[in-house]
């Protein structure tokens, strides 16, 4: 059961403000409150005021057992702790990060901010630094604080390319008649992919087969959220290279032709994936197929399998 709390915990990150020194607490207040803005563009943040209570408990709790415990009993995946000191006219901004998942301290790294006015910027940079997994220093670059504030919002894994295989199967609704004229009642289905994406878009290149053809298919597919698991919808264009039947009869060496025959394809559909921000995800794929050839043919197609990220 504890396995599967920590693959599907429903706040992503909680932030805890942990020591301020030589600050005034409102200031602090402001940077807890960035750092919870600044997250939430990754996934689901505990709010301020459940924070509050459970912060309590965190007084006399940051070792690992005891984070694990109150990971399980509040479902958050990753805690987040913020210290913030000064000295003199420089301020040093701290973030401790604690995974559930990996049931360790995965994040601890400290930035300097040169006066108050840049702390906002050293909030983007431990945040990006936190989403990456990677040292500040890795996502610093030689451009200026006030360039750096201009830019883009750092996102999760700027991009991801995934290459898999799903297995599955076609229910015809119309079509894919056989020799005898008569509808299977499945199609064993196997689809070769590779799908790029960007947050919460993707797009792929699909190759399918099954017994009665094969064809390409061009997926655009909208991912609800960008975080381990998520349920996305799709639509896609595609062509398929089908074999002609014809109706028998007895009279001719051909008769009607039943279905088959090459022909565009549309589709739409949806599914849900798993792991979706690790190196190797699960996908579940629902969706209906209309092939517009001689049949035309047509069908709810399930499908699942595995990516790995390349």
């Amino acid at each position: 059961m504890f396995f599967l709390f920590i693959f599907f915990s429903v706040y992503n990150y909680a932030v805890f403000p942990i020591r301020v020194r030589n600050v005034d607490s409102t200031v602090f207040e402001i940077l807890v409150d960035r750092f919870n803005e600044e997250l939430s563009n990754y996934g689901k943040v505990l709010d301020r005021e459940k924070a509050r209570k459970i912060l309590e408990e965190l007084k006399n709790c940051l070792d690992d057992t005891c984070l694990l415990e109150i990971s399980k009993k509040y479902e958050i995946e990753n805690f987040v702790f913020i210290y913030l000191d000064r000295l003199g006219e420089k301020y040093f901004l701290r973030a401790k990060v604690f995974n559930s998942k990996k049931s360790k301290y995965q994040f601890n790294q400290e930035d300097i901010a040169d006066s108050e006015s840049d702390l906002p910027i050293i909030v983007k940079r431990i945040t990006f630094s936190i989403v990456e997994d990677k040292p500040i220093e890795k996502v610093k670059t030689t451009e200026t604080i006030t360039k750096l504030e201009s830019e883009e919002k750092p996102r999760k894994r700027l991009t991801r390319r995934y290459l898999g295989v799903r297995i599955g199967s076609i229910f015809p609704t119309t079509g894919f008649r056989d020799e005898r004229n008569i509808i299977p009642k499945n199609l064993t289905r196997s689809i070769l992919g590779f799908n790029y994406e960007v947050k919460n878009m993707g797009v792929g290149t699909e190759i399918a087969f099954f017994s009665r053809g094969f064809g390409i298919e061009f997926p655009l597919r909208y991912f609800l959220y960008p975080r381990d698991y998520t349920f996305f919808s799709e639509v896609l264009l595609g062509y398929y290279l089908m074999p002609d039947v014809y109706k028998e009869s007895y009279f001719f060496d051909y008769g009607s032709k039943i279905s088959g025959g090459n022909g565009p394809a549309f589709g739409i559909g949806g599914g849900f994936v798993l792991f979706h921000t690790f190196d190797v995800k699960f996908m579940l794929n629902i969706r209906y197929l209309f092939i517009l050839n001689n049949g035309p043919d047509s069908g709810i197609e399930i499908t699942f399998g595995l990516y790995t990220d390349r």
